[in-house]
């Protein structure tokens, strides 16, 4: 993914004569924090802009349990909400700032909770909730497997900035602005959770990118789940599209599927 840089604007590296990457001086909490930020801006920039591809979700005249755009999505989530609670609870124990720990906690549980909403809408509708728990789409795995395996709390609570940062921006405010009538239920919820999440990571990435050498590892991370967030996003685009077009397929008598 290209990332822009404003005119005059800090690169986050400077080439030596040597072509090797210099590392960056250790920055204050606030001012490293905007670095993040910049760099979480100009990708939604690109998801604005339709660089990935855009989220539709049918004929908001049908029965959201009728559209397959919509019940594909929600599948495709179930994965990320219970994993995440999953990495989460684990990574409790090692914090030790006690706000902290009592919001990650917090998050925790609202994780599941978001969980089972999705379940919930998936099984009204006549929907199997745990289809792609059990086969969840690839670019969505390495995403959890690479966070789950961060060594430090500043790459962690980066990760989590930039992957909460993305879905509650490029995904649940689209979902709100697009097909309020299909996720209600669910985004009434998720959304100001999902902003409580945000703000605790920016708390926690001040608390813990205390050195040189944790930023510039947390900067790496920042990088990494932008792309890995962009691949998942457009699998889930490819998806929603795989699902639609099948509906649309005729049937043996040569009509289509009923809405």
């Amino acid at each position: 993914m290209t990332h822009r840089r404003k005119a005059g604007g800090r690169s986050s590296h400077s080439e030596r004569l040597d072509g090797e990457l210099e590392r960056e001086a250790f920055l204050p909490p606030k001012q490293f924090l905007a670095e993040l930020e910049e760099l979480k801006d100009e990708a939604l920039a690109d998801f604005s802009d339709g660089k990935f591809g855009r989220l539709a979700f049918g004929d908001s005249a049908r029965n959201p349990g009728n559209r397959p755009e919509v019940i594909a999505l929600l599948k495709a989530m179930v994965y990320p909400e219970r994993i995440a609670a999953d990495i989460l609870a684990k990574r409790i124990p090692a914090v030790q700032d006690l706000d902290i720990k009592a919001r990650l906690a917090e998050q925790t549980a609202e994780e599941l909770e978001h969980l089972e909403i999705l379940r919930g809408m998936l099984s009204g509708w006549g929907h199997d909730p745990d289809e792609m728990w059990h086969s969840p789409l690839p670019e969505l795995v390495k995403v959890f497997e690479y966070v789950d395996k961060l060594e430090t709390l500043a790459e962690f609570f980066t990760a989590n900035f930039i992957g909460e940062s993305l879905l509650l921006s490029a995904n649940l405010k689209v979902m709100r602005a697009v097909a309020p009538e299909a996720f209600a239920v669910y985004l009434d919820v998720s959304i100001p959770d999902e902003a409580k999440h945000v703000q605790l990571n920016r708390d926690a990435i001040m608390k813990y990118a205390t050195s040189a050498d944790l930023q510039e590892r947390a900067r790496i991370v920042a990088r990494r789940l932008l792309n890995s967030f962009v691949e998942g996003y457009k699998a889930k685009v490819r998806l929603m599209a795989e699902m639609s077009s099948v509906r649309e397929q005729p049937s043996a008598d040569g009509a289509a599927s009923p809405a």
